[in-house]
């Protein structure tokens, strides 16, 4: 699954009818970036809407459109915008999120479902778990970063455009190029000719912590109030409990006491998170940053405990 299909949560059965990519938008090296999910009223059309809520946001880099399995349309619009000394990142967040809500005052209609922010280390860290390094793609504006995980959405391999980057988008396929990576991979969507590579792609070999070799953490995005366990696990593009109990192991630091532990979830009267034997409810609404952070606290105050059992032997 695409990322950003993943991240997002849409329904079973939606459909992908659209796609652009600004091209006017500025390149954003260090900033923030925001995907914002929105539904449409009933009867509003994803490609009239899409280019009209886009046409308020000057800062847009693109956005995907589609309809629900009941036929009704919905649209996501990413946007980038850089960061300063004296606006911080969850500033930015803020004002870019307030030209979605201007934009929005427009469509009575229109409901914003979801919003996704990432600095651009937390871009990085999703590129890696699609088996791109940050090494890959260093060179690469945040505008860029976001159109490579737009291509997925397209149902191309994110290392192929990467590899083909900035040229091409299929430099494994013989195919009419465009001769700029995104439009290559956006045009061969919109008129459905999409190539396919003389030879199956082979998949790098990726970091293991088992080895010693660094790995980066991942960085949870932020999120807007999550109020279910089905949305928490969402938010993270998980589908069940044990997808979400991965995801939580790669975000947090295990102490050497520790390595050897499990993270698990458990569902009783609420959703609890448990590091070996000792566990600790999640309380919802929450973010999924607090859901990280409160874990990592528990791991750190477990692990010590530990450290003071292992002195007093």
């Amino acid at each position: 699954m695409a990322y950003l299909f993943g991240v997002l949560g849409f329904p079973d059965y939606s459909r992908l009818t659209q796609l652009w990519n600004n091209t006017w938008a500025p390149p954003i090296y260090d900033g923030v970036a925001t995907a914002h999910y929105v539904s449409l009223g009933d009867d509003q059309d994803a490609d009239v809407e899409s280019d009209f809520l886009s046409s308020h946001l000057p800062l847009h880099v693109g956005g995907f459109g589609g309809a629900y399995p009941d036929g009704r349309a919905w649209t996501v619009i990413l946007q980038a915008a850089p960061t300063e000394e004296s606006a911080s990142e969850l500033t930015v967040q803020g004002l870019l999120s307030s030209e979605v809500d201007r934009a929005l005052a427009f469509n009575t209609a229109a409901t914003l479902q979801k919003e996704v922010a990432w600095t651009r280390d937390e871009l990085l860290n999703v590129y890696q778990d699609q088996l791109v390094l940050p090494s890959e793609v260093e060179s690469w504006s945040m505008s860029d970063l976001l159109r490579g995980l737009l291509t997925q959405c397209c149902g191309l391999w994110l290392r192929g455009v990467v590899r083909g980057y900035p040229s091409c988008a299929f430099p494994d396929a013989p195919h009419a190029c465009e001769g700029e990576v995104f439009t290559d991979a956006f045009s061969a969507w919109v008129e459905r000719r999409i190539p396919q590579a003389n030879e199956e792609e082979s998949e790098p070999e990726t970091p293991d912590r088992r080895i010693g070799r660094k790995v980066r953490k991942r960085t949870p995005p932020r999120t807007n109030l999550l109020h279910d366990a089905d949305e928490l696990f969402a938010s993270a593009g998980c589908d069940d409990e044990t997808d979400f109990a991965s995801y939580l192991r790669d975000c947090v630091e295990l102490p050497a006491p520790l390595a050897d532990e499990d993270i698990l979830l458990m569902e009783d009267e609420g959703l609890m998170v448990c590091v070996g034997t000792t566990c600790t409810s999640i309380e919802f609404p929450t973010r999924l940053s607090d859901v990280v952070a409160d874990l990592q606290s528990l791991i750190n105050t477990v692990g010590e405990a530990y450290e003071l059992d292992e002195d007093e032997d």
